[in-house]
């Protein structure tokens, strides 16, 4: 039987305590996958700036790579993880260096806090750098991490992945790479389609099972009637002001596929959910 290939998953670490929480519910939630998928790793990840002598001593390249690998050390075997540690190149920005690093690293997917280390913006819509880099230019899907609540912090002791699906090939295949993060039994799926009038797509229940068969995750389809809404605002309404229980939002970055490897036409119910989603937001590419 052949090996399967290592599904690499890259964490962009800045010495901030956002993106150790960020780390925390990523490498948690791999160890859980550990136990059922043997070819999961973890690549914690951080570009350092030797001309910033000013940082706290526990901001500093040294103390951040012993924290981080007696982390890992902790939860995972050797080759189960590693460590890139490098200086800023001066030649290019961060946000560069670290979409370059992640695509020669052959990264499944590239993990990022919402904010870094100088902490939120004035305006809370406002994407960083880094992550608005990489939405539009990396080549691996991208998971922005907002609410890093670990999964036995949950009111269910379960994580609730909602898939925003539009009947597009890209966005129920964004299911499918969804189903290979969750923690089979431990996680719930539901897919939701919104729909301005009518009522579910023919045959839409019937492509998301076969897209989601033999993952074992449990999922439910959920066809809801923007009503009076257009269907952006009714999928944001339901984003920002639904259930306290949704932990991850998956979504396509377009949902017409017309995306390139050099540069992503970000959809716009995409980019609404990333900035103003107070979620993790998982976008499929």
């Amino acid at each position: 039987m052949a090996t399967p290939r290592l599904f690499q998953v890259m964490i962009s670490i800045d010495g901030s305590a956002q993106s150790f929480d960020c780390f925390q519910v990523i490498a948690t939630q791999i160890v859980t996958q550990s136990l059922l998928k043997p070819n999961y790793r973890i690549n914690v990840l951080h570009i350092f700036n030797v001309s910033k002598e000013y940082l706290a001593f526990n901001q500093k390249p040294d103390y951040l790579h012993q924290i981080y690998e007696s982390e890992l050390i902790s939860r995972l075997v050797p080759n189960r993880f590693s460590l890139t540690w490098l200086p800023y190149n001066g030649r290019t920005t961060t946000r560069d260096q670290i979409m370059t690093l992640a695509d020669g690293y052959r990264a499944d997917l590239l993990v990022v806090g919402f904010v870094g280390r100088k902490g939120p913006k004035a305006d809370p819509t406002i994407l960083g750098s880094a992550v608005d880099h990489n939405l539009r230019n990396g080549r691996c899907p991208l998971l922005v991490v907002k609410a890093p609540v670990l999964r036995k912090d949950t009111p269910a002791s379960s994580y609730l992945w909602v898939v925003l699906i539009d009947g597009s090939e890209r966005s129920l295949k964004a299911a499918r790479f969804a189903a290979g993060l969750m923690a089979g039994e431990y996680d719930r799926m539901q897919l939701r389609h919104v729909v301005k009038g009518g009522g579910e797509p023919e045959g839409l229940r019937t492509r998301a099972g076969e897209t989601l068969e033999g993952t074992g995750v449990n999922w439910t389809l959920e066809v809801v009637d923007a009503g009076d809404a257009d269907v952006q605002s009714a999928v944001l309404d339901y984003v920002n002001q639904g259930p306290d229980l949704i932990d991850f939002i998956v979504v396509g970055v377009d949902g017409s596929g017309v995306g390139s490897k050099a540069r992503w036409q970000v959809g716009h119910v995409t980019e609404a959910v990333l900035r103003t989603s107070k979620l993790n937001v998982l976008i499929y590419k």
